[in-house]
C-alpha cells in the first residue's frame, strides 16, 4: 500500500508552535508529512536557510513520519517528485483563507491530481504572527547580551581586584 504523505510548505522563518501544532493534526490525516522550506529569491528572510532547516529539524525532532527538506522550485513540482498526495497548509484567519485560496488555484491549475488540504491552526496559536515571534527574539537577545554584560564586567572588575 502506498504511503500517503503530504507537503506542508512555507518559509518558516522562524518555525512555530502553530506550525508543530498543524504538522500533528496532518499527520491524524497523513502517513508522512514533509515539511518544505520554500525558497523565494525575492523575499527577506531573518534566518538563513541553513538555520531554518536546523530550527526545523530540532522542533520536529521527536515527532515520527516528519521530513525536513527545502527546495528552490515550485512546491507543486516537488510534490509529484516526490509523490505527495496533498499540499497542506494552514489557515488563523480570513486574510490567510484568501492567500490560500489563491495559492491552491494557482496549484490547481499546473496539476489537479494534488489537491491542498486547509487546517485551521488551534486556538492557542491561531494569534501568533511573525511579528510577535521577532519580537520575543528580539527581546530575548538583548536580555541575554545585558546578562553576558553583567556577568563580563563583574568578573573583569573581580578578576583586577586581585592583581
Amino acid at each position: 500500500m502506498a504511503i500517503k504523505r503530504a507537503v506542508f510548505a512555507g518559509s518558516f522563518d522562524p518555525i512555530t508552535n502553530g506550525h508543530l501544532s498543524l504538522i500533528k493534526q496532518g499527520l491524524k490525516l497523513f502517513d508522512e508529512i514533509i515539511v518544505l522550506l520554500a525558497i523565494n529569491p525575492n523575499r527577506q528572510y531573518a534566518y538563513s536557510l541553513k538555520h531554518r532547516l536546523l530550527m526545523a529539524r530540532i522542533a520536529t525532532k521527536k515527532i515520527k513520519h516528519v521530513i525536513v527538506d527545502s527546495t528552490n522550485g515550485l512546491t507543486i513540482d516537488y510534490a509529484k517528485k516526490h509523490q505527495a498526495c496533498a499540499l497542506l497548509r494552514g489557515v488563523r484567519n480570513k486574510k490567510d483563507i484568501d492567500y490560500e485560496i489563491s495559492l491552491a488555484n494557482i496549484n490547481q491549475k499546473l496539476t489537479n491530481k494534488i489537491p491542498t488540504i486547509f487546517l485551521v491552526a488551534d486556538e492557542k496559536s491561531k494569534f501568533a504572527y511573525k511579528f510577535d515571534v521577532y519580537y520575543c527574539c528580539a527581546l530575548l537577545a538583548s536580555c541575554i547580551f545585558y546578562i553576558f554584560c553583567r556577568i563580563y564586567n563583574n568578573y573583569t572588575v573581580n578578576t583586577s581586584k586581585k592583581s
